[in-house]
């Protein structure tokens, strides 16, 4: 397929994410598609969002995984924001578009996502042009589940305009409700996205012909026969408690499990998860779960381990939320960071300085955010408790320490006790100058091993 840029438009702002912009752009093929853009990791995640939904169905996983990653999420053509096709809706025509639209804006790696419709529209895509993505990964994906010439003549029967003309906005909450085990509550921006349909009726009218196609579309281009072909890593995730696969009218004897693994095994390289407590749309109800499993898989991928870039994304996060573990878990690697106190060097080197920091503050009480870099030194702002034996009171006494770095050593340059008049006056000029020498010996015990 033939390189090519394609110019964007931004027109408004994605709901549940922030203030992202939201962009318009127009395919080489002539459809015009919309969606959002965030992050700037060296990874870039595709989201394709199911049936009668749109690029919300990922609002609680983008700005999670923009920290990390680059994360573009469309409205398929019909779907939310996005023009409707000019000709019937098919897999293969919805993963043909998916490919410009890649090819046009992630030049590099991406990693293709999909959710239920989305699911089997990725698979179609990867077999199309089995080159193009680095993997996939599958969020409760159509395309698991077979049925019978007979029960296909039952969803042909069953799903047409005239029947979903006919469904009521009481229907429409009830539908929804079914995607989840327990609805969370700013689910209810999802309804609103489908009721405002019945303002339009345009809008309405070409939506009540293209849901009947998409599903007759799943139907007549299967792809669990071909999930053998797949020759990338592939993540597949379901809720356990998944209401809509399998069929609960056609296929009572099933389970969602049944259905998870009869798909996986086929799968050549493929790692399959069950997540509890979660229905139909498990990256919306277990938003946690979900993206820790994305940022597992993705890290693993082609044996690969977490880019430089995305490990200095997560180093920042670490250090904002205070989380040691995680920066220990991380520094491991051999990888430069551009740390906000010391600056750009070796993640170890930076960690080893704050595990000082860290000790440091344990024994003199001193919050992280007390330190701060001037120049090529630490100013580290602390309390020192001390306890008056004579009259058994304690008294704080502020003190402050410049430090500067030798490598990964910390050496005192200058030690402050803005408190000299004080001192002075409750042990004399000699108890003044042993009592903060006192504090200084204190001070110099800790130093990096």
């Amino acid at each position: 397929m033939a390189k090519h840029q394609l110019e964007r438009e931004d027109v408004g702002t994605l709901a549940g994410v922030g203030e992202w912009p939201l962009r318009q752009i127009t395919l080489p093929s002539g459809q015009p598609l919309q969606y959002v853009e965030a992050g700037s990791g060296a990874r870039t995640l595709l989201f394709v969002h199911g049936l009668a939904s749109d690029r919300l169905a990922w609002a609680r996983n983008l700005r999670p995984l923009s920290e990390v990653y680059r994360v573009l999420a469309l409205d398929l053509p019909g779907f939310g924001g996005s023009a409707p096709l000019s000709e019937t809706a098919s897999m293969r025509r919805y993963a043909e578009l998916l490919l410009e639209f890649a090819e046009g804006l992630a030049p590099g790696p991406v990693y293709l996502l999909g959710h239920s419709m989305g699911g089997q529209i990725a698979i179609t895509a990867a077999l199309l042009d089995p080159e193009r993505f680095a993997a996939l990964i599958l969020l409760a994906p159509a395309g698991f589940e077979t049925f019978s010439p007979l029960e296909q003549q039952w969803f042909r029967f069953f799903y047409t305009p005239a029947m979903l003309k006919a469904t009521t906005a009481e229907q429409v909450r009830r539908n929804l409700e079914t995607n989840f085990f327990e609805m969370p509550p700013d689910a209810e921006e999802l309804i609103a996205g489908r009721l405002a349909l019945f303002d339009d009726p345009d809008a309405f009218e070409y939506y009540c012909r293209l849901i009947p196609e998409c599903v007759l579309a799943m139907l007549d281009e299967p792809v669990y026969d071909r999930l053998p072909d797949l020759q990338l890593p592939v993540l597949v995730v379901y809720g356990s408690q998944d209401q809509l696969i399998p069929n609960r009218l056609l296929h009572p004897t099933l389970g969602t499990e049944d259905v998870a693994q009869s798909g996986a095994v086929r799968i050549a390289d493929v790692q399959l998860n069950l997540i509890d407590r979660a229905g139909h749309f498990v990256q919306y109800e277990q938003p946690a779960q979900v993206n820790e499993l994305i940022r597992g898989f993705v890290g693993l991928s082609g044996q690969l381990g977490p880019s430089e870039e995305d490990l200095a994304a997560l180093w920042l996060q670490a250090l904002d939320r205070h989380d040691w573990e995680e920066l220990t878990g991380l520094w491991t690697e051999d990888i430069r960071i551009d740390d906000p106190l010391f600056g750009p060097q070796d993640a170890a080197e930076a960690l080893r300085k704050w595990q000082w920091l860290v000790e440091y503050s344990e024994e003199y009480h001193v919050h992280p955010e007390q330190f701060r870099r001037v120049g090529n030194q630490l100013v580290v702002e602390w309390t020192l408790h001390y306890f008056r034996k004579r009259d058994g009171h304690s008294i704080q006494v502020p003190v402050q320490s410049r430090l500067s770095f030798e490598g990964t050593r910390i050496s005192a340059i200058e030690h402050e006790l803005p408190v000299a008049d004080w001192a002075r006056q409750e042990y004399g000029l000699l108890g003044s100058w042993l009592f903060q020498m006192g504090v200084y010996r204190r001070f110099l015990r800790r130093k990096i091993r």
